[in-house]
């Protein structure tokens, strides 16, 4: 999902909101109280990722970004690194990605999975549709050299060790000065918006799923309430979900009710 130009705040622009897939479904959506339009501003300097531009010749559609009050946000989906993890994040899974999310001023990932030396205990023994994973504390520091702030615990992954293995994760992401989006509780940053009135915004980041730990995805009213209750004392509020079918065949959104594996994954259009 690619979010352009979202007006919040107080003449504040969300200029870009990028979601990679990598293994399952996820996505944000940027939204805050409408204001008027900012006078004409002078040109701000794009961060490094907006440099990649497609290399069958078409623009890349990013607009050069406006001013005052610009606030970069860079966006990936399910991150799981696996059992095994290298001690020094520099020979880590995410060191490409580095000078991407590092270049936003606000980076935020879907984490699929606790952060624990517990084992998981969610699978029966011999089971060919369950999946429970667990990768070690340390993998906090790979999170934070690779540049993300905010890591996202609303997801079907996120108890495979137990509420005590949430618990570890969030310990160990706060450790390394990181936000987890955990049960019914966002996670408040304050981000500097750029610009030549640049000044601190106050985020709020929405964590949404259809696991039932936290915020369900498929209860709009529900849904519309903790948006509107974010809103309140905050100048942007992003909603970040986990939802939708996966697998080679669900490459795009469809309309309706998406399963996966016989659960309700939720209606992604209408949510």
């Amino acid at each position: 999902m690619d979010a352009s130009a979202l007006r919040v705040g107080a003449g504040l622009r969300v200029r870009r909101c990028r979601v990679a897939r990598w293994l399952g479904a996820a996505g944000c959506v940027a939204c805050a109280r409408p204001v008027p339009p900012p006078p004409a501003p002078a040109p701000v300097a794009p961060p490094a990722f907006d440099t990649l531009a497609p290399t069958d010749g078409r623009s890349s559609g990013i607009p050069t970004p406006p001013d005052p009050g610009v606030l970069w946000v860079a966006a990936v989906g399910d991150i799981q690194m696996g059992p095994s993890v290298p001690e020094d994040p520099a020979l880590g899974p995410l060191r490409r990605a580095a000078p991407v999310l590092s270049a936003a001023d606000l980076a935020i990932g879907n984490l699929e999975g606790p952060l624990t030396t517990r084992t998981p205990a969610k699978c029966r023994p011999g089971s060919a549709t369950c999946f429970a994973f667990a990768t070690p504390p340390h993998a906090a520091a790979h999170l934070a050299a690779a540049g993300l702030d905010v890591l996202s615990l609303a997801n079907n992954h996120a108890l495979d060790a137990g509420p005590l293995g949430r618990d570890d994760t969030e310990a160990a992401l706060r450790a390394h000065g990181l936000e987890p989006v955990s049960g019914f509780r966002p996670a408040t940053v304050r981000v500097r918006a750029r610009g030549r009135e640049a000044r601190s915004v106050r985020v709020a980041v929405l964590g949404f799923a259809t696991a039932g730990h936290a915020p369900d995805l498929r209860r709009i009213d529900e849904v519309d309430t903790h948006v509107r209750r974010a809103a309140r004392d905050h100048d942007l509020v992003i909603v970040f979900f986990h939802g939708g079918a996966e697998g080679p065949d669900a490459l795009r959104v469809p309309y309706g009710t998406e399963q996966f594996l016989g659960e309700d994954r939720g209606d992604l259009r209408t949510f």
